[in-house]
């Protein structure tokens, strides 16, 4: 039996939708600032334990609050139900794909279990991802949901890539400084605190 060709959505209105929805998402709507934090996947020398090291990467995105829930995320607490899953992710596979996550299977290559993600001064962890805005032969973008980071957590992720690396104050903002002492602007409005004048090597300020 011939395979019948579809006649409702033609191939040149599949390219006229993935044009509104990636222009949607990278121009429109999808401006939000966050720093995405890769575990860097390396063990040391002599097999010594440092805790998990993180490259933070600032990527835009759009976030909103999580009313699709098709599974119960809540958790009990003795002060009652805790609702730790209440924010989203879309994200656009282009943009992914510039910056080199995708992997050969044509999906973002994260670490689910130990990545996370700094927005708004808040530490979040992937709780479920998938592909979604299917246009024909490819899902346009990525839709991640965030649950709340432990607090104590949260507090050393914080000032692991906050606090003490919060090292340089000028007229242009916060910047922090990563292992390499390359500069990341603080875009996320993370909760640093910042007195007198830092001491800062002349390489850091170029």
């Amino acid at each position: 039996m011939a395979r019948r060709k579809s006649i409702y959505v033609s191939d040149k209105d599949w390219d006229q939708y993935k044009q509104i929805i990636n222009d949607f998402i990278d121009i429109d709507s999808g401006k939000q600032p966050f720093l995405y934090l890769q575990k860097i996947e390396q063990p040391l020398s002599y097999g010594e334990d440092s805790g998990v090291i993180y490259t933070p990467i600032q990527l835009d995105g759009l976030f909103q609050y999580n009313y699709i829930k098709t599974w119960p995320t809540n958790k009990q607490s003795i002060s009652g139900e805790l609702d730790y899953s209440n924010t989203v992710l879309y994200i656009s596979g282009r943009l992914l794909s510039e910056n080199g996550f995708i992997n050969d299977y044509g999906y973002w290559d994260f670490n689910w279990a130990e990545d996370r993600f700094i927005l708004n001064g808040k530490v979040y962890k992937p709780g479920g991802d998938s592909q979604v805005a299917q246009a024909k032969d490819e899902a346009l973008l990525f839709f991640i949901i965030l649950q709340r980071e432990d607090p104590e957590e949260q507090n050393n992720i914080l000032n692991s890539y906050a606090g003490d690396k919060a090292q340089v104050v000028n007229n242009e903002g916060i910047w922090l400084l990563d292992a390499n002492g390359k500069k990341i602007k603080d875009f996320c409005h993370l909760p640093l605190i910042i007195s007198g004048n830092p001491d800062i090597p002349n390489k850091y300020l170029k």
